[in-house]
């Protein structure tokens, strides 16, 4: 028989096998995270006990007493709605109303084609409807709901929004879920549309001057009355702009970055910028009133920064992500009233777009190619492929639920691929892709220096391949899994037969290499620190890199065989290339400084060189520096600086922009370069939302 003890404070306790005795164990019985139950000890009177004298985690409830408040609190929840017209709040909500009884009592009454009914009418019954919902849930207890939630989650089928063939990007959804903001570049008419769901006809919001016109993200208020939205301006340079859903709409300010989220109060936007092309991306807010910044987020120096957003809609949480550099992302989640340090939920290889608050407020959405994956706000537990819903996945918005209607979630998705292509000297005007398909999706080439063999990234890690196309080979296998690791940068050995590469381990980037058959791979960076970007010297010996050790980019260099790296660099370096005398090294400031910069190795001193080059897309040849020109709107002419100086000249024109990759022979007669294989993105929603 079981025994009934004290508390140390006097009060009764219950019999001790009914006892829960961490957070962890009470949020399991309910069925919530950590930070929710907490929350409702704090604002709603959760029945939790302490310790007297223990510390101030130590916490434990009984099952019973949770029961009994579950019952109460549906009971309110109940009242709430049939006094007011109104459910009760938006936990009560996540807690007690099955989604499913609405949207039952939605179906049932769409069948019954009663046009006729006066909208009150509807509205009561659907009340009803959600209050025989709460009632029946108050019946059994939250360990009993518990058990019999499914255990392996019910694959998603996403339909589209329409079928226009057209570009159709960057959706948000209404809180209601009613209507549908998006992109639409039509050629016609490209511009923002509002479309009343599901088959209303789109509504012009804001026009755009051609469908080149960019718009990478639109945002609806909370409160349903607004859409702000980010419109290229130039390079890197966006216009923030906000307005009522009937328009028009306003420029707020500029930005740098693409990531935009409503504050829950809808007074303010928070957005991603800068002030200068050498620091991070942070996170600001601007008040639509004053028009007055403020900072939210400060990234570690050396990092690409903060860029897209979501508050939670109580205002107590926002989420953002943060690239430690241009390929990884991490989720993170900050409370800014209190000052504390975000916390990490989920790491994103390959990069993260954009993410978003699941209606109830306890996880969190995110893009994670290939695919959406879901993690808990909490950090109890490991992200979650959303099934059902995969490739190539951007901007996910969530409605609300409300009587009438259950929560949906909106997407973008695009068949996009980056591929190798390839250019040759004694085919001038022709251009085509390396593969013969431009379907497999390579990334980062990297040609041996007499052009017989190419390294490239597909799926994540690295592969070789004759230049012909043949004898592929995938060479690294770091990661493979649920980490998703991306793993870039190859650079082959002068002599072809030592490729050196960036893989992330944890919370760091290390430089690896390996022989050109798979054999002998070794670490030779293993600093806290961010190191990709690897190079070799002419002779061999040595291995460039980029490393963020002591806070700031640089470039460093150390022996190919192992052993102590020395910095090279005294200004900021993210990525170089040695000369091929091997006296000085070339070597770009950051992704968006535009310049080419030359150093040299023994006294350090350095002076630009060519203004018009970034990131990655040069290379050193016996004739010169060849490099994309980046000082237009496009980024597709080649040129070339001649060692022996002189004005540059133009070498080709390519048909489309090109990506991060670029590569050339040691003669400089043949170049490989990424090119984005386009397809028209849909907007695609999932109705109703189930977790």
């Amino acid at each position: 028989m079981s025994q009934t003890t004290s508390h140390e404070d006097g009060t009764p306790a219950l019999a001790a096998a009914d006892r829960l005795d961490s957070w962890k164990e009470i949020a399991g019985y309910l069925g919530r995270g950590v930070t929710t139950v907490q929350r409702w000890e704090q604002d709603e009177r959760l029945p939790i006990h302490r310790l007297p004298h223990a510390k101030k985690g130590s916490v434990f409830a009984y099952r019973q007493e949770l029961d009994q408040w579950i019952r109460h609190r549906s009971r309110e929840g109940v009242a709430k709605a049939v006094t007011s017209g109104e459910p009760g709040t938006a936990s009560d909500l996540a807690t007690q109303a099955p989604v499913h009884e609405a949207q039952a009592a939605k179906r049932h009454w769409t069948r019954l084609r009663l046009g006729t009914v006066a909208s009150a009418i509807v509205l009561l019954l659907a009340l009803a409807a959600w209050s025989a919902g709460l009632n029946r849930d108050a019946v059994a207890t939250p360990r009993e709901r518990l058990e019999t939630r499914p255990q392996a989650p019910t694959p998603l089928r996403p339909v589209p929004v329409a079928n226009t063939g057209d570009d159709e990007r960057a959706p948000s959804l209404s809180p209601d879920g009613r209507q549908l903001a998006y992109a639409w570049l039509r050629t016609s008419q490209p511009g923002i549309y509002v479309k009343t769901l599901p088959d209303g006809v789109p509504k012009l919001f804001w026009p755009m001057g051609s469908p080149r016109e960019r718009v990478y993200i639109t945002k609806w208020s909370q409160d349903g009355g607004r859409i702000a939205f980010n419109r290229e301006e130039g390079e890197d340079t966006y216009g923030l702009f906000a307005g009522p859903v009937d328009g028009p709409a306003a420029r707020l300010t500029s930005m740098a970055g693409v990531g935009i989220c409503w504050t829950p109060d809808g007074r303010a936007l928070t957005f991603a910028d800068r002030t200068s092309t050498s620091e991070p991306f942070s996170l600001y807010s601007i008040d639509l009133t004053t028009r007055e910044r403020s900072r939210v987020t400060t990234p570690p120096a050396g990092s690409f920064g903060d860029t897209a957003c979501a508050w939670r809609d109580d205002g107590a949480r926002l989420a953002f992500t943060r690239f430690s550099t241009r390929f990884d992302a991490d989720v993170f989640v900050v409370e800014p009233e209190t000052g504390g340090p975000p916390l990490k939920l989920a790491s994103g290889r390959g990069g993260i777009d954009d993410l978003a608050w699941t209606p109830d407020g306890d996880e969190l959405i995110f893009t994670n190619q290939p695919g959406l994956r879901l993690v808990r706000a909490d950090s109890t537990e490991a992200p979650v492929d959303v099934p059902g819903i995969r490739g190539q996945i951007g901007h996910p918005t969530f409605s609300k639920p409300t009587p009438l209607n259950a929560a949906s979630l909106a997407f973008q998705t695009e068949g996009s691929n980056w591929n190798a292509w390839v250019w040759r000297a004694d085919q001038p005007l022709q251009h085509e892709p390396w593969n013969g398909s431009g379907v497999a999706g390579e990334e980062f080439p990297a040609l041996t220096s007499d052009g017989q063999r190419l390294a490239y990234v597909r799926g994540g890690q690295v592969w070789t391949a004759n230049v012909d196309g043949s004898q592929t080979r995938q060479l690294t296998f770091h990661g493979a899994g649920s980490d998703r690791r991306i793993v870039t940068d190859p650079r082959w050995s002068p002599d072809g037969r030592r490729i050196a590469f960036s893989v992330p381990i944890g919370e760091q980037r290390d430089i690896y290499v390996i022989d050109a058959d798979g054999s002998n791979s070794f670490r030779l960076t293993s600093e806290p620190s961010l190191e990709d970007h690897p190079a070799w010297s002419a002779d061999g010996r040595w291995i460039y890199f980029r490393s963020d050790r002591g806070g700031l980019n640089h470039i460093w260099r150390a022996p190919a065989s192992g052993g102590a790296p020395t910095k090279i660099t005294s200004g900021e370096g993210w990525q170089a290339l040695e000369a091929l005398d091997g006296r000085s090294i070339y070597f770009v400031r950051g992704t968006s400084d535009s310049g080419l910069w030359r150093a040299s190795v023994q006294s350090g001193e350095e002076q630009l060189v060519i203004s018009g080059v970034r990131d990655s897309r040069w290379a050193v040849t016996s004739d010169g520096i060849l490099f994309v020109d980046t000082q237009g709107r496009d980024s597709r002419t080649i040129r070339l600086l001649p060692t022996i100086g002189g004005r540059t000249r133009v070498v080709t024109t390519l048909p489309d922009d090109v990506g991060g990759g670029f590569t050339a022979t040691a003669d400089g007669r043949t170049v490989l370069w990424t090119r984005l294989t386009y397809r028209a993105p849909d907007v695609m929603i999932v109705s109703p939302w189930k977790r």
